[in-house]
């Protein structure tokens, strides 16, 4: 079975159970690819943010770069597996990783994990979710919340003041304000 099949299938069942070692890898790999954000939770109320660097299939291995928070890094490496989350092509995956220990990739130092074997995706239903009108959110309750709200960009837009690219370069376009 094929990725558009898996994704096919995952949008109408809403959860899939994939178990065999070909579909995994490739599932995997393509969030590899993509550059997929991970995240796993550690005891006590630890949160590993990482990204795939490799999937090994054949060696039945897994690499994760290494978190930019060093403790972190070290739960990792103490615990005994991780259970892993994606959000990958719309769609929520879960898996765990045996056994992660220190390795390398390209030189740089990664996280080594052994493949899952089984990976939970769950499909959340946009079409139902916009049809019943969006994500609901609170009315303003602050006036603060109001001015924020409606100057503020969305996050994938880059969260910036609406106005504030149109300062961007000024430099460029005649004498900088002296501040001194």
């Amino acid at each position: 079975m094929a990725l558009p099949d898996l994704t096919t299938r995952l949008s109408n069942t809403d959860q899939l159970l994939v178990r065999s070692g070909m579909e995994i890898g490739r599932l995997l790999a393509a969030m590899c690819k993509d550059g997929d954000t991970v995240s796993g939770n550690l005891p006590p109320q630890v949160l590993f943010l990482s990204r795939l660097l490799s999937v090994e299939p054949q060696k039945g291995v897994l690499r994760l770069a290494y978190s930019d928070h060093k403790p972190v890094n070290s739960a990792v490496l103490q615990a005994r597996s991780l259970t892993l989350r994606c959000n990958h092509r719309g769609a929520q995956f879960a898996f765990a990783a045996a056994t992660p220990r220190h390795a390398a990739h390209g030189g740089a130092p990664c996280i080594e994990c052994g493949l899952p074997t089984a990976i939970l995706g769950m499909q959340q239903r946009r079409a139902a979710l916009q049809s019943a009108g969006g994500f609901p959110f609170a009315k303003h309750q602050t006036p603060w919340q109001e001015i924020q709200r409606g100057l503020v960009a969305q996050l994938d837009e880059g969260m910036v003041l609406k106005s504030a690219v149109n300062y961007r370069d000024i430099a460029h376009r005649g004498m900088p304000r002296d501040n001194h």
